[in-house]
């Protein structure tokens, strides 16, 4: 029997338990005793799996980039990494992932479930249209986060010229990384 280790942090009446006083795969018997000027009681045990109620942090990194298809048709590529926390790479945790995506102006988001995947390819957008993206994960067993922070994308027109200049322009600025990197690389190496 272990006493509660923090009755402070989670506000009056509660007990905290950080991750240094839990572990996924253990089932804590946690109960509640109570005394008073009238006696003492002892509540009914409650059996918990930390695993279904840990809720992870959001995934981070949510980037948004216009691609063209190979028939010259754009569609948005949707990427984020996992929370930094969660230790995924070891396969101990498993994350399933949403989106939600809207026009900047629109009110309804469009929720998309994408599974284990860190990416995702949309096709049906709206040239000239601004939007509003987010991701939001859960274990397999356990609670959604809260949804990333905010990512923005201005969808070019479907004129096919602005179309050109907007593909010509990423192009361009993937060049001038790729030339900053080695140049970068130049100097450190003769340095």
């Amino acid at each position: 029997i272990n006493e509660c280790p923090d009755y402070r942090t989670a506000g009056p009446n509660s007990c905290y338990f950080d991750k240094k006083h839990t572990s996924l795969w253990a089932i804590y018997n946690i109960t509640i005793k109570a005394n008073n000027k009238m006696g003492s009681n002892i509540s009914e045990p409650q059996y918990v799996d930390v695993t279904y109620i840990v809720q992870p942090d959001p995934p981070v990194n949510l980037s948004l980039e216009v691609k063209k298809q190979v028939d010259g048709k754009p569609y948005l590529l949707l990427q984020w990494y996992p929370p930094p926390l969660a230790d995924v790479k070891s396969g101990w945790l498993t994350l399933e992932y949403k989106l939600r995506l809207k026009p900047e102006e629109g009110d309804e988001w469009e929720t998309i479930f994408v599974g284990q995947q860190t990416q995702y390819k949309l096709f049906s957008l709206n040239p000239g249209k601004k939007y509003i993206a987010q991701v939001h994960c859960k274990p397999d067993h356990g609670e959604w986060s809260e949804w990333s922070s905010e990512s923005y994308i201005q969808i070019p027109s479907g004129n096919p010229e602005s179309l050109h200049q907007h593909f010509k322009h990423q192009i361009s600025v993937k060049f001038q990384k790729i030339m900053a990197e080695k140049t970068a690389a130049k100097f450190r190496a003769q340095t």
